[in-house]
């Protein structure tokens, strides 16, 4: 586990970064800074120095770096989170580098992944902190994608009401009108927007039309294309002497087995996105088989700004039940789940009554 309660305090709970990554990879940078030491070091230092003394101060040059680096990876870069009822702060050994009051606080992320010629090579999590005059941002680059998910889950579900709040009794004070709930950022919308105020329960359909009709164009060509290269496969065989005519019917039948596989692949994708989901307030109904809330011990799903769009149910045994609503590419009109947005608000304000049964999968 990446968090747990400490045993000074039952409420207090710990997120921590993975640190046998970070040892392993200076582990590695050590390595190869060693080898290149003490086959380049030697033959740069003075010709008076003996053979020995080379050495001992490439090797003296390698511990100064490995204590270096193994430092960095186990104090300076060693931050955590500590979380209790009343603070959030980010610690490493011996020194606390963030408090926020979580009162007057709220919270957001920022993912970043890192691929070098398409491979991936790391991924930085920053946590966002709002507060009353500014904010703070910390990037984890060795949290796990689960420990920094439980952790935003777990700040933002307490913390919307007391955004609320504060920024009401804020505003308050310096004379100025309240705000509309509609008009605030997400994560203050569902602190003081009931359930029935957005009309449940509400259904979203996915939008078959535009992948159905790429398999009917694919299919149709794949047609075409066969009948043309059926044609040239005759013409071929008939003038043996016509080495062309036998390519360019070997081309045409490669053409129309590729738009056959798109035909099919349209209709392998299309069949593994849930047709509707409808969001009431005791429960979520995907494709006719209802799920209620009282069942579920929580609900993850894709921030509304994400390119992929997926939904994850985890029941109270920890079986999981994944949908996937395709990706936000293109035109709207042309993306499986367009309403995806309003999917994601309307399922955070008919869970409000149980703060986080709702969660983002910040991948």
């Amino acid at each position: 586990m990446h968090s747990y309660p400490t045993s000074g305090a039952p409420t207090e709970r710990v997120f921590r970064q993975s640190q046998t990554r970070k040892i392993i990879s200076a582990i590695f940078v050590i390595a190869i800074i060693a080898v290149l030491a003490f086959l380049f070091i030697p033959k740069f230092l003075p010709n008076t120095m003996t053979h020995a003394l080379r050495f001992t101060v490439a090797g003296a040059v390698v511990a100064v770096v490995a204590v270096l680096m193994l430092g960095s990876a186990l104090v300076w870069t060693n931050m955590r989170v500590v979380v209790t009822p009343t603070t959030v702060e980010v610690r490493r050994p011996g020194k606390v580098l963030h408090s926020w009051d979580r009162a007057v606080t709220g919270f957001s992320t920022h993912v970043v992944k890192h691929s070098t010629n398409g491979i991936p090579t790391n991924t930085e999590r920053t946590l966002i902190a709002h507060y009353p005059g500014g904010e703070t941002k910390v990037t984890f680059s060795a949290m796990s994608r689960n420990a920094f998910n439980e952790m935003y889950a777990l700040l933002t579900a307490e913390s919307r009401a007391a955004m609320a709040q504060a920024e009401a009794e804020a505003r308050a004070l310096a004379g100025q009108p309240a705000v509309d709930p509609s008009g605030a950022p997400l994560t203050q919308q569902f602190a003081t927007t009931p359930s029935a105020a957005i009309g449940l329960p509400r259904t979203f359909t996915v939008n078959l039309a535009p992948m159905r009709k790429r398999g009917r164009v694919a299919l149709i060509v794949a047609a075409i294309v066969a009948v043309i290269a059926a044609g040239l496969t005759y013409l071929g065989i008939r003038s043996p002497d016509e080495f062309t005519l036998l390519m360019a019917a070997f081309v045409a039948w490669f053409v129309a087995v590729v738009c056959v596989l798109v035909w099919l692949g349209t209709v392998t994708e299309s069949r593994k996105y849930p047709k509707v989901t409808e969001i009431g307030s005791a429960g979520i109904t995907i494709d006719g088989t209802v799920y209620p809330y009282s069942g579920i011990s929580r609900i993850w799903l894709t921030p509304e700004t994400y390119q992929q769009r997926r939904l994850q149910l985890v029941g109270p045994t920890g079986v999981r039940k994944k949908f996937s609503y395709g990706a936000a590419v293109g035109k709207p009109d042309a993306q499986p789940m367009p309403q995806w947005p309003d999917l994601v608000r309307t399922l955070q304000a008919a869970t409000a009554h149980n703060p986080g049964l709702v969660s983002f999968d910040l991948n």
